[in-house]
This record gives structure tokens, sequence and C-alpha cells, in this order.
């Protein structure tokens, strides 16, 4: 049974029960095509543009001496801080922003996805990934908030909602893709003052001994969402 459990897992989208970035930079590097324009949101070390073995892409960060030290690999690496971005509109096939928005308050995660609206071409894509909120969200003391996927529907495709905060940023986008990154964690055994203590010590074991053979609890931790503009 463990072992078809495993199997059924290895085909489905448990594939992203992980904390790396490799498996969803492989997302956004499948829509791409060497004539696209792409840039990258946040783009700290290069780490996504040397994964898709894209030295011509274009890069922001807020940290100036990260651009400075990588600019000499990547020529279009520019110091900028969100919302605003500093180019033209309807000038990108792909903008990709991996482990950014939750660092942003609200109003400049609204800002900054209208400006990504703007210099998206259609046709072209959005790729997004952040984490969810977990038991580790707030370690990080420069997370501010995390953001359901459900915004992005609500903001930014043809989805209709009248109680909206803010006006809509745009009807022209389909999600043509979500995927969920997953914390695999030890099943929880829950214990009441009249579970006997030996009974609860046998369970805990048994979980550990199940744990070590693949039967986990999953946890969505995380997800990349892809928009595509429509033309």
């Amino acid at each position: 049974m463990l072992l078809l459990l495993r199997k059924y897992m290895s085909k489905s989208k448990f594939l992203f029960v992980t904390r790396a970035r490799e498996p969803f930079f492989d997302l956004a590097k499948s829509l791409m095509k060497p004539i696209h324009k792409v840039l990258d949101i946040g783009a700290g070390d290069g780490a996504f543009a040397s994964f898709c073995n894209r030295p011509d892409m274009y890069m922001i960060d807020s940290n100036a001496d990260s651009v400075a030290y990588f600019k000499t690999k990547f020529p279009n690496y520019q110091h900028a801080t969100l919302p605003q971005l500093p180019y033209q509109n309807d000038f990108f096939d792909i903008i990709h922003c991996s482990h950014v928005i939750e660092h942003l308050q609200p109003q400049e995660l609204y800002d900054t996805l209208v400006e990504m609206d703007r210099c998206l071409k259609p046709d072209g894509y959005i790729v997004i990934s952040t984490p969810l909120m977990t038991d580790q969200f707030y370690d990080d003391l420069s997370h501010t908030k995390p953001y359901h996927p459900s915004i992005f529907y609500r903001y930014m495709t043809d989805v209709k909602n009248k109680n909206l905060s803010r006006a809509k940023i745009s009807n022209k986008y389909a999600v043509i893709d979500l995927v969920f990154r997953y914390d695999a964690t030890k099943i929880i055994i829950y214990s009441s003052q009249d579970t006997k203590l030996w009974y609860y010590h046998f369970m805990s074991k048994f979980v550990s001994i199940l744990f070590k053979f693949g039967l986990k609890r999953y946890i969505k931790s995380g997800y990349t969402i892809i928009l595509q503009k429509s033309v």
C-alpha cells in the first residue's frame, strides 16, 4: 500500500514537496522562447537567469550592492525599487517574480501588479511564486503578509466580484496554471485528558515509522501561479 501511495504521489503535483526553487523556475522556463524579452523582479544573485541560461535577461533588485556586483555577468541588471518598473509599455513577453510579493504591503503589491500589467505585452505571461501561511512564515522578519492566489483571480481576471477594496487592475488575464508547494510533516496525534500515556507514546512511534516509509501529512506552504494576458 505504501509503495502504491509513493508511486501515485510521484506522478502528481506532490513532486513539489520541496523548498528548492528550481522546480518552480522550470515552470517559467518552459514558457520561454529565445526571442522573448524576460524580466526577473527581485533577481538577487541571478539564480533564475542562470537556471534559464539567459545572461541577457532583464533583472531588477532593490539591493544596489547586488546589482553592482552581478552586473558584469548580467548586463541588463538594474537597481530599482518596487512598485515602479523602469521600462516602457508592452516591453516584456514574460515577467517572473519569485519570493518577492510576501515582502510587500498590500498597496505596494497592488501598484506592482499595475506596473507588471503596463510593461507586459499582450499574450505575455506573469509568473509569481510566493509562500503561504505556515508556522515558519513569520520566522523571516522581512515577511509582511502571505497573499492567497485568489487575489490574482479577483484583481487580474474576468472573475466578477463586487467586494473589492481597490479598483480591478485588469480583466484580460487567464490563470493557466497554479502549482502548490508542499511541506511534508508527520501525521498529528491528538490527545485528551482521557488518552492513556502508553497509547499516546505507542501511536507517536507508530506514526514516526510510517513517516519513514512515506506516509506523511502534506501542507500547502506556497505556490506558483502563471497568468497569461489576452491579445
